[in-house]
């Protein structure tokens, strides 16, 4: 018997800390946020910053079904590696699927986020996301970019 595994809301974790910005970032203009990225040193080091309190977190469950691996910072591409302690392969048989929900849950909320939409539209940043199963299996990845943060993009 399979059972059911919930996927979607726990690749936020990382999209959520890359696009957490400031508490006010809310209310920031497109302008202000790149201001305060090139005040930062630039998109680079803001996502090195980023990934750096990104990576306190590591082997930590970031909810009941998905834990922090790692987190890399190379350039204008921040990565998050996850594993499901709680998911074989053999739970998750359409991993296509799998993968579409979660990125499309993870687009709607990272694409319109002020700090990740003008790190990714104005400067090109891209957030990789890979998923492992219990036994260190390749499950699925996927990137958020220009390209996938397109309006009417499917998944």
């Amino acid at each position: 018997m399979r059972k059911a595994v919930r996927i979607g809301q726990p690749l936020l974790y990382l999209s959520l800390l890359v696009v957490s910005g400031d508490a006010q970032s809310q209310s920031k203009t497109p302008q202000e946020i790149r201001e305060s990225i090139t005040k930062a040193g630039g998109p680079e080091r803001y996502l090195e910053a980023v990934g750096a309190a990104s990576a306190k977190k590591v082997g930590q469950m970031v909810d009941a079904e998905t834990e922090l691996v790692s987190v890399s910072v190379a350039g204008l591409v921040i990565s998050g590696v996850y594993r499901l302690p709680n998911v074989t392969n053999a739970d998750l048989p359409n991993l296509a699927g799998a993968r579409a929900v979660s990125a499309l849950k993870s687009a709607e909320k990272v694409c319109v986020a002020p700090y990740a939409s003008v790190l990714i539209n104005d400067f090109g940043a891209i957030y990789k996301y890979a998923y492992f199963s219990s036994n260190q299996q390749y499950l699925f990845g996927f990137q958020l970019d220009r390209s996938t943060c397109a309006p009417g993009y499917r998944w």
